[in-house]
């Protein structure tokens, strides 16, 4: 039996063969060829999930770095060392990722944004492992991140003065009002930041029925003095503004745990922290509270804790404005120290 043959007389099996062979042949290069080019997206793929895993862990990090600097600046206050918290914050950063060889560059920066805010803020260069290879694909990528911690302000609870004694044979009238000083509201133009004034006592012998202010989160007691030259036994003139009489505001802050006082300048008052009342005393009769005429009046240093009084010493003229003997006990206060109360549980937390 002969097999069909075509025209060059070569067996119809064998060309069928040739075909067969070729076409597998291409096949299987074609296969390579697609194989490499699904093999680039393929790469992309597996190290674009690399490299965000790797910018996922990069940020979760640096924001705990960045919740905590914020937390710790809040803390300290707005005078106090908030520049360490960022250090840390920054070092530790690094130290955690020494190893991935990131970030390339780093900063850490923090400010307090209002009286009891502190918002801090971190930005890091991360470098990218793979998908950098391809094209357009930056080296690195930008990591930001931001925290706003808030500091819960005290409200701070002052009982009445245990002493409040105006010298009764000065010929000028000097009257005491405490009151309540926000130096926040202060920085408002047309506001002063003063509020609540209570007379709570005078040198002509008046009775005065108060109690002391009760003072908002933030705000702190200060004292005013008004003195009126020559009116003592006048009560015609205490509040007749033609008669030559002068005002002193302390606008009292606290810094770092101390009260601060501004009088415009005016060396007018003493302040002495007394351990017990019964140290609230002259010297000469056993206490520390200086005594003795031109003199340099004595300023308080320490924090005014519960369970302790601070002792106000008054010039009513203070040098440039008259005779003065600079004896600084013409109006003498004590007054307990406040209670700190808290809103709430949490003196600090996260807002932002």
């Amino acid at each position: 039996m002969s097999c069909l043959s075509n025209r060059g007389g070569r067996p119809l099996r064998v060309a069928s063969r040739s075909i067969v062979g070729r076409f597998w042949r291409e096949r299987a290069g074609n296969i390579g060829f697609v194989f490499a080019l699904l093999s680039v997206p393929m790469v992309g793929a597996v190290g674009l999930a690399v490299d965000y895993q790797q910018l996922a862990s990069a940020r979760q990090f640096l924001q705990s770095q960045v919740d905590a600097a914020a937390l710790g600046g809040a803390g300290a206050g707005p005078e106090g060392d908030a520049a360490r918290w960022l250090e840390r914050a920054e070092r530790a950063t690094r130290a955690h990722f020494a190893q991935s060889g990131w970030p390339s560059t780093m900063v850490v920066s923090g400010t307090w944004i209002s009286d009891d805010q502190f918002a801090t803020e971190a930005s890091a260069a991360v470098d990218l492992a793979f998908v950098r290879v391809l094209p357009g694909v930056p080296d690195t990528v930008e990591v930001r991140v931001r925290a706003v911690a808030e500091l819960a302000l005290p409200r701070l609870v002052y009982e009445e003065p245990e002493l409040a004694q105006l010298d009764p044979e000065a010929g000028d009238y000097n009257r005491i009002s405490a009151y309540c000083f926000d130096r926040v509201a202060a920085r408002t133009p047309g506001e002063d930041g003063r509020s609540q004034f209570t007379v709570i006592a005078d040198n002509a012998g008046t009775s005065y029925d108060f109690t002391m202010p009760r003072c908002a989160a933030g705000e702190v007691l200060s004292y005013r003095l008004l003195n009126v030259r020559d009116a003592r036994t006048r009560p015609r003139l205490w509040d007749d503004n033609l008669q030559e009489h002068y005002v002193y505001h302390t606008d009292t802050v606290i810094l770092n745990g101390v009260e601060r006082h501004d009088l415009g300048g005016w060396n007018i008052l003493e302040t002495v922290l007394c351990p017990t009342l019964d140290d609230c005393r002259p010297t000469s009769e056993g206490g520390i509270i200086p005594e003795g005429r031109n003199r340099v009046p004595e300023r308080a240093r320490e924090a005014c804790e519960p369970g302790k009084f601070m002792y106000y010493g008054w010039e009513d003229r203070p040098p440039g404005r008259g005779w003065t003997d600079r004896d600084y006990d013409d109006i003498r206060l004590i007054v307990g120290c406040p209670v700190m109360e808290y809103e709430g549980e949490k003196r600090l937390r996260l807002v932002g």
